[in-house]
């Protein structure tokens, strides 16, 4: 801002400077919703009815990517390659994380009403 500066013009940029760094801050903007289950995106927690649910590096990724996509289907190359960003290594590391992550948010991981498996094509996170 150049001298001399009118008054109202210093209060009104002042408050889009309060505006604007508000927005950076943790709130609700900053948690994403899907039936019993909440993400925190700030501080990257995943709860289900508000209780915690510790989740490793890739099994966060994973739920983060569900929560974001509900009903949609992922094909085990489309999870491989947006959680490691490369070529299929192991095909049963999608399978452990899936079944890790059913183990934990689950009533029955035997079956599965969150996380589901579509034949043929891959899985869906369903609330």
């Amino acid at each position: 801002m150049t001298k001399p500066f009118n008054p109202v013009t210093l209060g009104a940029k002042v408050k889009a400077l309060i505006r604007r760094s508000r927005n950076g801050l943790p709130g609700a903007d900053s948690l994403i919703t899907a039936g019993p289950f909440t993400y925190n995106t700030s501080t990257l927690r995943f709860y289900k009815n508000g209780v915690e649910i510790l989740l490793s590096a890739k099994e966060n990724a994973m739920m983060k990517l569900f929560i974001d996509n509900v009903n949609r289907i992922f094909s085990k190359d489309m999870l491989y390659d947006l959680l490691w960003g490369e070529a299929i290594i192991d095909e049963n590391a999608i399978m452990v994380y899936v079944n890790r992550l059913r183990a934990k948010i689950e009533e029955d991981p035997a079956r599965p009403a969150y996380i589901q498996t579509v034949r043929g094509l891959g899985y869906r996170f369903v609330v």
